[in-house]
């Protein structure tokens, strides 16, 4: 199965000149995210996502892309590995989670 979202949003606001009949607009903010998640079976999934934002009209802003991979080991039992980067910088994590019962939930994270 294929699952995806998409988000964008934008904020403007008008600039004073001299003239008031003409008014232009400046993007103060932008963004945009979207993520792909893939099941390749009944207990492994595949996620890709990034993001990405400007702000003011200088253009800062940032970007991330984000790619993990979740599994059911047994019943109860997942585990799941990411890798973020952002600018130059990568980031990973690998969790183990166990649900002992309906009340009680045991992770670890590396």
């Amino acid at each position: 199965a294929l699952n995806g979202s998409f988000l964008l949003s934008l904020s403007a606001a008008p600039v004073v000149n001299g003239n008031t009949f003409r008014r232009r607009f400046r993007l103060h903010y932008s963004a945009l995210s979207h993520s792909v998640q893939i099941r390749l079976s009944e207990r492994f999934c595949v996620t890709v996502g990034g993001a990405s934002h400007v702000q003011s009209s200088s253009g800062a802003g940032a970007a991330k892309l984000m790619l993990a991979a979740n599994t059911s080991v047994i019943p109860g039992t997942n585990v799941r590995t990411s890798l973020n980067v952002t600018g130059t910088s990568p980031d990973c994590e690998l969790s183990v989670s166990r649900s002992l019962s309906p009340h009680c939930f045991v992770q670890q994270k590396l």
